[in-house]
């Protein structure tokens, strides 16, 4: 009987709907900006693009090309996490992304050096290599996460969601 129980435990854990804070994270854009989420954007829903690894940039990069041609600039934020990189390698790593990141956008990318491990929580990380999406709403509250390359299905399910949590949408 326990078995089934644990198991049943980790089944749920692993399809229960996203219900968490999205965790704060003081980071710099770019642009030099600094950057507070969730804060940032409280009162309107925020779709958060996060790379954890190196295998994740192209994933990453797919994604926040596609999601700043069909979803409100304002409303996109690319993360990326650098915890784990060596220190030595951190501006290496900061230059060739602003270098190759529209200056446009660059006011929304972040990049991160401390909140691995709560992002990887938020974001329901599985595959380091993945994209990962966070659907944060205007409370701060992780609503809908998806991980891996961009889909249409997946395109279509954020657009709908974050149309339920924009107000005024109709």
């Amino acid at each position: 009987m326990y078995r089934r129980t644990a198991i049943f435990g980790f089944l749920f854990a692993l399809t229960a709907p996203a219900a968490d804070r999205f965790p704060h994270v003081e980071a710099e854009a770019l642009s030099g900006r600094k950057v507070t989420l969730p804060d940032e954007v409280a009162g309107s829903p925020a779709l958060v693009i996060i790379g954890f690894t190196h295998g994740s940039n192209e994933q990453v990069k797919v994604w926040t090309e596609r999601a700043g041609k069909e979803i409100p600039a304002k409303s996109v934020y690319t993360l990326v996490e650098l915890e784990s990189a060596p220190r030595t390698v951190r501006g290496m790593i900061h230059s060739s992304i602003k270098g190759s990141t529209p200056k446009e956008i660059q006011d929304r990318f972040v990049l991160d050096y401390h909140s691995e491990r709560a992002l990887k929580t938020a974001a329901g990380c599985k595959a380091g290599d993945d994209a990962y999406l966070v659907l944060i709403d205007a409370q701060g509250q992780v609503v809908w996460r998806a991980h891996g390359p961009p889909t249409d299905q997946i395109a279509a399910e954020l657009k709908k969601l974050l149309a339920q949590y924009t107000p005024n949408s109709n």
